[in-house]
């Protein structure tokens, strides 16, 4: 997809083509729109600079009821393994 957009100055500083995209993919992972993966692709940079982005911007990682439960059942099947050996 190709968006085209005035040249703008965030303060004193031009948006550039890779700031443009970091900040979308910010808005729309904090909005709960895309998933991480998308947010981390959109914005073309790796996963823990987009965990630094999210920081900066005060936007806190999404981890809802399916991650929960899905975290639980990891759990009890590394238990059940550790504790078949």
């Amino acid at each position: 997809m190709t968006i085209e957009l005035p040249d703008v100055k965030i303060g004193s500083q031009p948006l550039t083509s890779e700031l443009a995209r970091i900040e979308l993919a910010c808005a729309l992972y904090g909005a709960w729109k895309i998933s991480m993966k998308q947010a981390v692709d959109m914005a073309g940079i790796p996963r823990i600079l987009f965990f630094k982005e999210l920081g900066i911007r005060k936007i806190p990682r999404q981890y809802g009821v399916a991650d929960v439960q899905h975290d639980i059942q990891m759990a009890e099947q590394l238990a059940a393994k550790r504790f078949a050996a």
